[in-house]
């Protein structure tokens, strides 16, 4: 399976990190520096440039892509890798939401996506906040 992950940030290395091993994953970043020290913990192939142009997702592979993932940190910039993998035919396009307040435009457009923030806020709130139903099991 091929996956094509957009912004070589903290988001994409655990994300690569937790994947199985049957992902061949390709990592763009308009940041040559960034790029080069990125250290998911296995092998990628690294494609610099941006992500939002055409030619950049072609290089890195989107004709053959199974799924894309926009994680960089603009919403602008995330949005149009989605449209562009979308238009190119990929089955699995997924974003993050760099702001919590812009989940709402990823959802008009059918796109799946997670905000940090949100997701971060949500962990903090069970660690501090008591649980008020119990789960049970039933057989």
């Amino acid at each position: 399976m091929n996956l094509i992950v957009v912004g070589a940030g903290g988001i994409a290395r655990e994300l690569i990190r937790r994947l199985g091993e049957s992902w061949a994953v390709t990592v763009v970043d308009p940041t040559p520096d960034l790029l080069e020290q990125f250290d998911p913990g296995r092998p990628v192939e690294r494609v610099p440039g941006d992500g939002s142009s055409r030619v950049v997702l072609e290089r890195a592979g989107l004709a053959r892509a199974d799924a894309v993932v926009a994680a960089t940190y603009d919403d602008d910039v995330n949005l149009e890798i989605c449209r562009l993998a979308r238009d190119a035919g990929v089955d699995r396009v997924t974003s993050i939401a760099a702001e919590p307040e812009n989940a709402r435009t990823y959802h008009d457009r059918g796109i799946p996506v997670a905000s940090p923030d949100a997701l971060a806020a949500r962990r903090l709130e069970l660690s501090l906040e008591t649980r008020r139903v119990d789960s049970t099991a039933f057989a």
